[in-house]
């Protein structure tokens, strides 16, 4: 996708030549406008246009001095001169620079599409030369076979298929199809298979094409493995297997197996189109075929249920933010499309991970066991796949509303008990037993949503009623103590001194000072 930007200091010649060019039927498809070098710098070093067209007369710096400083962003940016002076040391300035295109303002609107249009074709020709040197690279085959291995092996990480991708120039997301290709039978001794594979390399290689994102390579046994995209119908893809199937058939004489896997959506799921045929091939083992595909139910069920239960677990595994609950909830649906899941399949799935989510969370809430989990059933019951998912989101979030409306219920009545029984031995966990949840979690419930320790919060509300006691009544500190839940006075005095600053004879003494002062301010005449 080809981008441009505009810089000139005279908005309407901006706007003009925007509004003028067709810019889409050129192949530009994103342009950008600057008034000036330093905007004209911040859009290039962010987003790397690949054509500029630039006025030589502007204020602070020229524009030969920003088509230098251009350069060092994007080395071969085209770009196209305007200049209202017919100046001959600006044109020699601008040919030293390898200026594209030098034009007299006001400009003809049909040269400067011309311009335009002889600097996309450049540009393109010059890409195409790169990619021809990129991918005929021995460099570029070894590291696109070496990521591609450990894909298949499930032992990329989200950075080596990042990676694989801008090698190869490639998007994340294509229907892709993986076929392992086994030597014929007839070929018994180790060398003659050996030799078979490194044809069916060297013939397979031919009918891929790394440029389109297919590729041939060898997994971590020596098999040989290609690689397709399986295009807008089963029955093109089926056309090239076959033709593939042919040419080997003339090679070996008898054609040789090929394993063909589910269709997965990206790169990174490869793991597990060559799970697919790995277990075809134990199956090949005990009645071969010539050319034997995945069956749905195989698909469906080959290894789904260990990698669900593992997901299950963690997904039941700290539970308390929507927010994580969420993310790992998108991670699964990410793994249930890449497994092509059925409709039936992914609501048991879905059903299963909230009715775990909703015991969990009844359990710690102490939540009435309504009919909750059969409503969602039979909503998700005869939904599609793309329909139970946001069914499924839907449902979490209003269960954690529920959830945030008995745990705020919670703690609301918690503050009042505490305020009700301050003269009492109060403990976290004895407030817990009162709302039936953990010692554990109404801590944690109480700190996130009051942002303050309960133990905090107790001693607190203690100091603020001693402390009104104190300056508004004649109680002996003593008795104070008692009112307070301190059954020692001593005790007593040394927490409210480490609250205050003050022993609670200091404070009762400032308090009436600065009582009687301001009386006496309020009597003076």
């Amino acid at each position: 996708m080809r981008k441009a930007i505009i810089v000139d200091d005279e908005k309407l010649i901006r706007i003009g030549i925007e509004r003028t060019v067709p810019w889409e039927s050129l192949g530009i498809h994103e342009v950008f406008m600057a008034a000036n070098a330093t905007e004209t710098l911040e859009i290039i070093e962010k987003y790397k246009p690949q054509i500029m067209i630039t006025d030589i007369n502007m204020p602070n710096i020229t524009g030969l001095e920003l088509i230098s400083q251009v350069r060092n962003f994007v080395k071969n940016i085209k770009i196209i001169v305007l200049t209202g002076y017919d100046n001959f040391d600006y044109v020699r300035d601008s040919l030293r620079l390898h200026v594209n295109d030098f034009f007299l303002k006001p400009v003809d609107e049909d040269e400067l599409i011309a311009a335009l249009q002889k600097a996309v074709q450049e540009l393109n020709e010059e890409e195409e030369r790169e990619n021809q040197l990129l991918f005929s690279s021995v460099s570029f085959h070894q590291r696109t076979e070496q990521i591609l291995r450990k894909i298949i092996h499930g032992k990329a990480s989200a950075e080596d298929v990042k990676n694989f991708l801008e090698i190869a120039g490639l998007t994340e997301q294509e229907h892709l199809k993986l076929v392992m290709v086994i030597p014929p039978l007839k070929l018994l001794s180790q060398d003659a298979i050996s030799l078979a594979e490194y044809e069916i390399r060297h013939i397979c290689s031919g009918f891929t094409n790394a440029r389109n994102g297919e590729f041939t390579i060898t997994d971590a046994c020596g098999n040989t493995i290609f690689i397709l995209k399986k295009g807008n119908s089963g029955t093109e893809f089926s056309k090239r297997l076959r033709q593939i199937s042919s040419v080997l058939e003339m090679e070996f004489g008898e054609p040789p197996q090929m394993l063909v896997s589910s269709s997965v959506e990206s790169y990174a799921h490869l793991h597990i189109a060559y799970n697919d045929v790995t277990e075809l091939k134990k199956e090949s083992r005990k009645e071969p075929d010539h050319i034997r595909n995945i069956s749905s139910k195989a698909q469906q069920l080959h290894g789904w249920k260990a990698e669900f239960d593992t997901f299950r677990n963690d997904f039941l595994h700290d539970s308390d933010s929507l927010t994580k609950i969420l993310a790992k909830f998108h991670c699964f649906e990410e793994k249930a499309k890449s497994w092509n899941l059925a409709s039936e399949t992914t609501g048991q799935c879905c059903f299963d991970l909230v009715a775990g989510l909703y015991y969990q969370l009844a359990r710690k809430l102490d939540m009435d066991r309504t009919n909750l989990l059969e409503t969602f059933l039979a909503s998700i019951r005869h939904a599609e796949r793309e329909d139970i998912f946001l069914l499924t989101e839907n449902f979490v979030e209003r269960l954690f509303r529920r959830t945030d409306t008995v745990e705020s219920t919670i703690i609301s009545r918690a503050k009042v008990f505490i305020s009700e029984h301050l003269a009492e031995e109060i403990s976290v966990a004895g407030i817990a037993a009162q709302f039936y949840v953990t010692p554990n979690y109404f801590s944690r419930l109480f700190k996130s949503i009051t942002g303050e320790g309960c133990n905090d919060y107790i001693v607190r509300m203690r100091m603020e009623k001693a402390q009104n006691l104190l300056a508004n009544t004649n109680i002996k500190s003593g008795k104070i103590a008692g009112l307070v839940g301190y059954r020692e006075s001593n005790y007593f005095s040394l927490a409210f001194k480490k609250h205050t600053g003050f022993s609670p004879t200091q404070f009762r003494e400032k308090h009436r000072r600065e009582k009687d002062g301001m009386k006496i301010i309020s009597e003076d005449p």
